[in-house]
């Protein structure tokens, strides 16, 4: 099968987050059984790049338009940037005959394809940028005029191609409901939980890296994703007094980048160290920035238990290859985590936004390192047995077929 996939975040030039790194297994678990995948991705340059050779995957880039027109121009940018990729794509499908096309809903992308796009296409749901923006509440949801019209269009780019789409992947059982009661959904959905590299991430020992962060010999809790609002960073800042208190030698690695999302306004990583240094425990708190793509799977190293502590979720990469490496988690139950985290079984699952709840699991996973292991390696068993890339590549090849056999049906 000829196969678009269309994210403009793609490693390693456009090395943003968790859809870049769902969208680069993806294409590689495709061609794995010998479909023929093209990314369509974005480029800070002047000019489309490509074809490029990424393995068996072939990879063009579109330029991202930058304009700032009086405070909308992030709504802009996204519908100039959908109209570049429709043309690309039209390119695609004369020269490549490509069959198939998937679109995430984030920043609607699949927007002018919906309307003059001829080739079937398929949207897979990720985090819609409306729903970052009421997650992040306060800096990050600002109330001015142009902010609400900001919104207003995002929705509506985002939301138009998933309505007049007909077949849509979800990463979890939540977020279909979430989108279907918000947004509604007319069509072949199927949720098809993301598959994550078990040779990649495995279980691990590295001393030296340890060492080379300040946490070797103590107990680490390690967080791994954007220090941002909506994915409760803060709340295991907040957590943290009461973990220290019971083991003082605890350390806290925290490898995300910084944004500017926290309660009151400002930077998040600045908020954090001021509830550390309010509560004495400064000297605990690690932060290592942004990590990129090809380097992740040995941050996994640092850590005795992974903490995933969003606000919502839908289903974090972070947590299935926190999974496949072997460490125990505790995370919420908002959103998808507990669809894969069963608590009690492979971790533990509090309510979100509850510091207290937060501290006394982290607290009794680090006293019990019994209940450790066995989490630890059930959750590597769960990630060899129910999520691999062989088999996230299988169920969405299913969904394309059906796609193209309805697409069929209705011309």
């Amino acid at each position: 099968m000829k196969i678009g996939l269309v994210s403009a975040e793609y490693p390693p030039e456009t090395d943003f987050g968790g859809l870049g790194s769902y969208i680069y297994k993806l294409a590689h678990a495709l061609s794995a059984l010998d479909h023929r995948v093209t990314v369509v991705s974005s480029t800070a340059g002047e000019k489309v790049v490509g074809p490029q050779a990424d393995g068996p995957v072939t990879v063009y880039r579109v330029p991202r338009p930058r304009h700032d027109l009086a405070g909308l121009g992030r709504s802009v940018n996204n519908a100039i940037y959908s109209f570049r990729v429709y043309r690309l794509l039209g390119r695609l499908r004369r020269e490549m005959a490509i069959e198939v096309i998937q679109f995430p809903e984030y920043r609607g992308e699949g927007l002018i394809h919906s309307f003059l796009g001829r080739t079937p296409y398929v949207v897979r749901f990720s985090m819609p940028r409306w729903l970052v923006d009421e997650l992040n509440r306060g800096p990050a949801r600002a109330d001015g005029p142009r902010a609400r019209i900001n919104r207003a269009i995002d929705r509506w780019t985002e939301n138009t191609p998933v309505r007049r789409g007909r077949a849509f992947i979800f990463p979890s059982r939540d977020i279909m409901s979430l989108m279907d009661r918000r947004v509604g959904l007319h069509g072949l959905c199927r949720v098809i939980y993301p598959g994550v590299d078990a040779d990649r991430f495995k279980p691990r020992t590295d001393p030296s890296f340890r060492r080379e962060h300040g946490v070797e010999g103590a107990p680490v809790v390690l967080y791994i994703g954007r220090l941002e609002f909506r994915k409760g960073v803060h709340v295991l800042a907040e957590a943290a007094a009461g973990i220290a208190r019971r083991f003082s030698g605890v350390r806290f690695v925290f490898a995300g980048a910084d944004s500017r999302s926290a309660p009151g306004g400002g930077s998040m990583r600045e908020y954090m160290e001021r509830i550390a240094n309010r509560n004495g425990i400064r000297e605990a708190f690690r932060f290592i920035g942004g990590v990129k793509h090809h380097e992740v799977d040995r941050i996994y190293s640092l850590g005795d238990v992974l903490v995933v502590p969003s606000l919502y979720e839908n289903l974090a990469n972070v947590l299935l290859e926190g999974m496949a490496a072997g460490l125990p988690i505790v995370t919420t139950s908002g959103g998808g985590s507990p669809e894969v985290v069963i608590h009690g079984t492979n971790g533990f699952v509090v309510a979100p936004g509850d510091p207290q709840a937060l501290a006394d699991a982290v607290s009794d996973l680090l006293a019990d390192p019994w209940t450790r292991e066995r989490f630890g390696q059930s959750n590597r068993k769960k990630a060899l047995e129910e999520l691999s890339l062989d088999r996230m590549a299988r169920e969405t090849i299913d969904v394309y077929r059906e796609m193209i056999e309805l697409s069929g049906e209705l011309h």
